[in-house]
């Protein structure tokens, strides 16, 4: 008895988080006459990946009973046939998590549920882009976050509004919306999530304003580990599911099954060259530029030392090493960065000037925000992000995301160089 009142409670102190964090301030705005239709009136789409994430945030919709229709896409933008001869005769999992995502919205009552493909539109928009980016060597480049640019929040929002009739969507990530007055509309800003651990913010950096006020993220107030898989164990069809099922992790078309060098070498011809240390010796022969990143450990058989790659240099076709984990060559107290994205309807270069107030992320398992020391305009889309300490590992090609005051996410630019420090 004690065990069931203990879970009645967790479970109403969940929804009441989820009430008061998510739902409230979209409510205020629905009183203030500032969103286009009443939530009674309006659709929401949700998509689904087959993870219990998206599941999860589907049945939150479903409950709250805000909506007059919680529809559901499962998007696929990956031809899994390219890739069979790669996934280690286990079965490709885009056909179960198809399966799941439908027998999930039947226990839910959601009636609508489509499957959509984006394969060509990933492929110009994100992969192809990527493969360029990885042929010159020198380039570390983050597909996932161009993906929720280019295909989730946008083909996928006009798709989900033009076809399904959606007056918003949803997903299954970890952030959050912060709604604010503006004109006689409302604006959004993009907010880390409840969860540090998950917080997915950082691949949320390049969709822009318009989506965003379009979007919600229904989980962005809680905590996986406490909150989500709670609310996925009580629900049995989900529990059936989620309980033996591995979490999706890594690029989301190489997954988890391949090596990230084999999938490469699909794409990328091999061209071997020299290893050199930063003494100027000849350590060895690299396989392919394009398999290494900065701060990467090299594991050269026969080597009792750690090396470490610092830099990679495509006219020489040389990768260049040194020992040790903590070497001045891996930090760096700058970087360049280009192609700035905005996502709030303030002025972005003004944001960038506040100073104490801007922090930034160069990857994103990155622990914890990086102070900003000064951020120096170079020419019309180049800046100069000075560190307030160094930074391990710095790539070309990395997302550098902005923060403001520790929570708001206001925009990434790409890291086309960075610098070293003389000291750590």
């Amino acid at each position: 008895m004690c065990c069931k009142k203990k879970t009645k409670m967790h479970r109403s102190e969940i929804w009441k988080r989820i009430w008061t964090k998510t739902f409230a301030p979209l409510l205020e705005l629905e009183q203030q006459k500032r969103l286009s239709k009443p939530l009674h009136e309006s659709t929401i789409v949700v998509g689904m990946s087959g993870g219990v994430d998206s599941a999860v945030s589907a049945y939150i919709l479903k409950q709250s009973q805000l909506f007059k229709q919680v529809k559901v896409i499962f998007m696929h933008n990956w031809d899994s046939n390219d890739e069979e001869q790669y996934l280690e005769n286990q079965q490709c999992t885009l056909t179960q998590d198809w399966e799941d995502v439908q027998r999930i919205c039947h226990s839910l009552n959601i009636e609508t549920v489509v499957r959509k493909e984006f394969i060509k539109e990933y492929w110009l928009h994100v992969f192809e882009p990527f493969i360029q980016q990885q042929k010159l060597g020198t380039m570390t480049p983050n597909p996932d976050i161009f993906c929720n640019q280019f295909i989730k929040f946008d083909k996928m929002l006009h798709f989900c509004k033009t076809k399904l009739g959606a007056d918003f969507i949803a997903t299954g990530h970890y952030s959050n919306i912060h709604y604010e007055p503006y004109q006689d509309d409302y604006s959004v800003k993009l907010e880390r999530a409840f969860d540090k651990t998950k917080d997915q913010s950082y691949f949320l950096s390049f969709v822009n304003q318009n989506a965003l006020k379009q979007t919600i993220f229904p989980i962005g107030n809680l905590s996986k580990k406490e909150h989500v898989r709670s609310l996925a164990e009580e629900i049995p069809i989900m529990k059936q599911i989620f309980s033996e099922k591995q979490e999706s992790m890594g690029i989301c078309f190489i997954g988890e099954k391949k090596k990230f060098s084999q999938f490469l070498s699909q794409y990328i011809d091999s061209k071997p060259g020299d290893i050199i240390t930063n003494e100027g010796k000849l350590l060895g022969q690299h396989k392919g530029l394009h398999f290494y990143t900065c701060g990467q450990n090299l594991r050269l058989g026969g080597l009792t030392d750690k090396w470490f790659v610092y830099d990679r240099n495509a006219q020489t076709n040389q990768l260049l090493v040194c020992q040790g984990t903590n070497h001045p060559l891996l930090f760096h107290n700058y970087c360049i960065v280009s192609n700035l994205n905005a996502n709030t309807v303030e002025d972005v270069e003004q944001l960038l000037r506040l100073p104490g107030r801007i922090a930034c992320k160069i990857r994103y398992n990155q622990p914890q925000l990086q102070s900003i020391s000064s951020i120096t305009k170079l020419s019309h889309d180049t800046f100069r992000i000075q560190f307030e300490q160094p930074i391990r590992a710095i790539a070309p090609g990395q997302i550098c995301v902005f923060y403001l005051d520790q929570l708001y996410c206001i925009g990434g630019a790409v890291i086309t160089e960075s610098g070293n420090a003389t000291f750590i």
